[in-house]
């Protein structure tokens, strides 16, 4: 892959959803709040929780109140579909801006986290990522596994044979 350096730091959109993750939301918060990157926003949507996920994230979101431009707490009525929320959502983005997905359990594991993103960006070929998870507390876990590159040059011989599809849909 192509290291490029980055020109700017891009805004990235964090969007959470979390449902009945109560006990996770303070530390998940302090994760990204901890951040060194200066150009984020936090959307949390607090989805059909039966806990008090929202409060919590409420609650912690108003220990911060340097913060308080960076984080959107919103709960959405039950009967909404999550999709349909994160769509409209998504949409009304700038164009430009790079979009993190979190579920409500996680968290970053250091400060840089987003720094690596805008760097992982920077790369005009790159439109989209996925990352191995870290488990924690151990942080020796690794889900997900390394692919080499014949076995990655095998693979796109093989999507090479498979008809084209449209868009996503």
């Amino acid at each position: 892959a192509r290291v490029c350096t980055p020109v700017r730091e891009r805004s990235i959109e964090i969007v959470v959803v979390g449902s009945d993750c109560e006990g996770y939301v303070t530390r998940q918060l302090e994760s990204l709040f901890g951040q060194d990157y200066d150009h984020y926003h936090v959307t949390y949507f607090e989805h059909g929780s039966s806990d008090e996920t929202y409060a919590r994230a409420l609650h912690t979101a108003s220990k911060y109140p340097d913060k308080k431009e960076k984080i959107k707490v919103v709960r959405l009525e039950k009967k909404r579909n999550i999709i349909e929320a994160l769509y409209h959502h998504i949409h009304n983005l700038d164009p430009d801006s790079l979009l993190v997905v979190l579920d409500g359990f996680a968290f970053l594991s250091h400060e840089q986290v987003l720094d690596h993103i805008n760097c992982a960006y920077a790369n005009p070929d790159v439109w989209m990522t996925c990352s191995r998870q870290i488990n924690h507390p151990n942080y020796d876990q690794l889900e997900g596994a390394d692919i080499d590159d014949q076995e990655r040059g095998i693979n796109r011989k093989q999507m090479a044979q498979l008809p084209k599809l449209s868009g996503v849909i």
